[in-house]
C-alpha cells in the first residue's frame, strides 16, 4: 500500500555493521545502541535474518539459515526485545556463541534487524507501519583475499543525441565482501582524458557481482576510449576498456 504520508522512525540505531575476527582478541562482540528518539513509549524487536544483494544494489531478506554464506547459528543477540521510553536508550549485545561449533573458513554474514510498529489513522482508519532498520553482522574467521575484477563493461547506445550510457559489473572473485570505488574516463587518441565521470560505490559479497550504469558525458565528435577503473581495496586495481565513437 502506497500513501502520501510521511512516517519517521522513532527508533534511531547507531551503526550500520558489525565485523567479527574471532582471531583478534577482544572482536568476538559487538554493541548497537537504540535511541527513542519519539515522544512515546516504543517497543522494538531484534530479531537475525540472512541477507544479500541483488547486482543492482537492493537487499534482499530471507528467514535466518536460508543462506549457504549466512553466519547465524554461530550468532547471538541479547536482549530480542527492548521498551524504551521517549529519549531513552538501550544497548543490545551481538555476541559470537562459543557452544554452536568451529568458526567455517570462508566469511559468512547475516544481519541484526531493528523492528518496530508505528501505528497511524489514515482517513479514519489505523493502519500499522512495521518499520526495519538493519545492521549487517559480517565474520571474517581469518585474513582473506581481496580479489575482484571488472566483469563487464558495454555501451548502451540510446536513440537520443548525447544519451547513451555505460553498463558495468564487478564480480567479487576473492573471499571477504568488498567495496569497489572508481570512475570512468574518456580519452582521446591522444590519450588526454577528455571527460571523467565517478561510478557510484559497488558493494559485493564473495562470488557476487554489482552493476552500474552511468551516463555519456556530452564530449565532441570523435574516437574515445573508455577506461573503466576501480581501488576495492586489493593489492591491484580493477579496470578494462571499450571503444566510443560520437559521430
Amino acid at each position: 500500500m502506497a500513501l502520501p504520508i510521511p512516517v519517521a522512525a522513532q527508533i534511531a540505531v547507531d551503526r550500520m555493521d558489525i565485523v567479527f575476527e574471532p582471531a583478534v582478541a577482544g572482536s568476538r562482540a559487538g554493541v548497537i545502541t537504540l535511541t527513542n528518539e519519539g515522544a512515546k513509549a516504543v517497543e522494538a524487536q531484534v530479531r537475525l535474518e540472512d541477507w544479500d544483494r541483488a547486482e543492482d544494489g537492493t537487499n534482499r531478506w530471507y528467514p535466518l539459515g536460508t543462506l549457504p554464506g549466512s553466519c547465524g547459528r554461530l550468532v547471538q543477540v541479547f536482549p530480542a526485545s527492548v521498551l524504551l521510553e521517549p529519549g531513552a536508550s538501550q544497548t543490545v549485545r551481538v555476541t559470537l556463541d562459543s557452544a554452536a561449533g568451529p568458526v567455517p573458513a570462508g566469511e559468512r554474514w547475516c544481519a541484526a534487524v531493528v523492528e518496530t510498529v508505528q501505528p497511524r489513522v489514515v482517513r479514519g482508519r489505523a493502519v500499522n507501519y512495521l518499520l526495519r532498520t538493519a545492521v549487517k553482522l559480517y565474520l571474517l574467521p581469518r585474513e582473506l583475499p581481496a580479489d575482484g575484477e571488472v566483469a563487464e563493461l558495454t555501451l548502451r547506445p540510446h536513440p537520443s543525441a548525447h544519451a547513451d550510457s555505460v553498463d558495468l559489473v564487478f564480480e567479487n572473485t576473492g573471499g571477504r565482501h568488498l567495496t569497489a570505488r572508481g570512475s570512468l574516463e574518456f580519452r582521446r587518441g591522444d590519450n588526454v582524458v577528455a571527460a571523467r565521470a565517478d561510478l557510484p560505490a559497488l558493494y559485493a559479497l564473495p562470488g557476487a557481482r554489482s552493476r552500474a550504469r552511468v551516463a555519456v558525458p556530452m564530449l565532441p565528435a570523435g574516437r574515445y576510449v573508455v577506461l573503466a577503473i576501480l581501488d576495492y581495496g586489493g593489492a591491484e586495481l580493477a579496470a578494462a576498456q571499450i571503444e566510443y565513437e560520437v559521430p
